[in-house]
């Protein structure tokens, strides 16, 4: 049952359903499966194959981010579950800026969903004006 509650999650995120991921996350938490497992074996999972359906060229940039906003939606469901991880520990601090608001900023989303475990710190602020030195 756990494998294909895993193999759901990756369809689920593969093909950017992220109603149906969100249900199945709250279905998988209510099963008593391990949220931490269900990240890794399953939406991390997909959301690899969605990585490599975008550097085949089979999936355009759009689909890439439909599936992020899925990953993000489902990992939002497991978070509460995930506060009780005994023995858990930074091991890396990652900050991101976009400096375009538009594209950049869904680039930061993405990524910061792929890195994130448990929580991104979002400070909401426009990136610092650059100065060029002459």
């Amino acid at each position: 049952m756990t494998g294909e509650m895993h193999q759901e999650l990756a369809q689920a995120v593969i093909d950017g359903r992220l109603e149906e991921a969100k249900a199945l996350a709250q279905e998988a938490l209510e099963q008593g499966l391990d949220a931490y497992a269900c990240i890794t074996n399953g939406l991390t999972k997909g959301m690899q194959q969605v990585g490599r359906l975008h550097s085949s060229g089979e999936y355009l940039l759009r689909d890439l981010l439909k599936s992020a906003d899925t990953m993000e939606a489902a990992i939002n469901v497991f978070k509460p579950a995930l506060n009780g991880i005994p023995n858990k520990e930074v091991i890396a601090l990652v900050v991101l800026e976009a400096v375009d608001e538009s594209l950049d900023e869904e680039g930061k989303i993405f990524i910061g969903t792929m890195l994130n475990g448990n929580d991104l710190a979002d400070d909401g602020q426009d990136p610092p004006l650059l100065h060029w030195i002459t």
